[in-house]
């Protein structure tokens, strides 16, 4: 029986506020999507109580932003969606002859890759070479790729969306842990078997004119009241 560990949880996340929200204004966000409640390592059982308090506080807050705009229609909400759809199924309806078959290829060709370079035990040398194959990837290769058009049971359309969700998730990751230089929790360097305090804060991932960039900011310490009945008034 072959044995072997899986990718179970992030640690890392969407970056929000006290009160849940992203930099998205009225975009709320909780549970294991957001980054920064477990730390460097997430213990057992974390999950559910995790999703329960943030979750409480995501959804007061949101339900206050809501109840407080009258400004938003329905017909507000369809423009909305209907553009995010169109942005989303654009390449859908592209002319450029399908390469379905590249998509599965090159996503099998990215797992292979993480698992190598940026697995359970990393190097510096392997995390450079990760995150260059990756970009090579995403901006060499993927924009050739095209799904096949039409929206009923596309299943090429799905592979493609996997694709570019991956390849974006890996690209964050690759720069994320290349930029660390220590042992901490869950990272763990073959080169670099030690923790440096310098390195204790948090990272930033964010995307300027279409590239990754890397930004550290300074541990943030927030006081709770843990006596409070509710803490979805912070």
């Amino acid at each position: 029986i072959e044995v072997a560990p899986i990718a179970h949880y992030h640690m890392g996340g969407i970056e929000v506020d006290e009160r849940m929200e992203t930099c998205i204004e009225g975009l709320f966000a909780a549970g294991e999507c957001v980054g920064g409640a477990n730390g460097a390592n997430r213990l057992s059982g974390n999950a559910i109580p995790e999703a329960f308090v943030f979750g409480d506080i995501a959804g007061s807050n949101a339900a206050k932003v809501r109840a407080a705009s009258s400004t938003l229609s329905h017909q507000d909400s369809e423009i909305a969606l209907s553009r995010v759809m169109n942005d989303l199924l654009q390449p859908a309806g592209s002319n450029i002859p399908s390469q379905n078959e590249n998509s599965r290829r090159l996503l099998r060709a990215l797992q292979k890759l993480m698992w190598k370079d940026v697995g359970v035990l990393r190097g510096t040398e392997k995390l450079q070479r990760a995150l260059n194959e990756v970009r090579r990837f995403r901006e060499d290769i993927f924009p050739s790729i095209r799904p096949k058009q039409g929206m009923a049971f596309n299943t090429s359309l799905m592979d493609w969306l996997d694709l570019r969700n991956s390849l974006l998730c890996a690209e964050a990751i690759c720069l994320a842990a290349s930029e660390r230089k220590e042992s901490r929790g869950a990272h763990q360097m073959d080169d670099i078997p030690f923790k440096s305090d310098k390195f204790t804060k948090n990272q930033i991932i964010s995307s300027h004119d279409g590239h990754l960039v890397s930004n550290w900011k300074a541990v943030q310490k927030l006081d709770f009241d843990l006596k409070e009945k509710s803490l979805a008034v912070v």
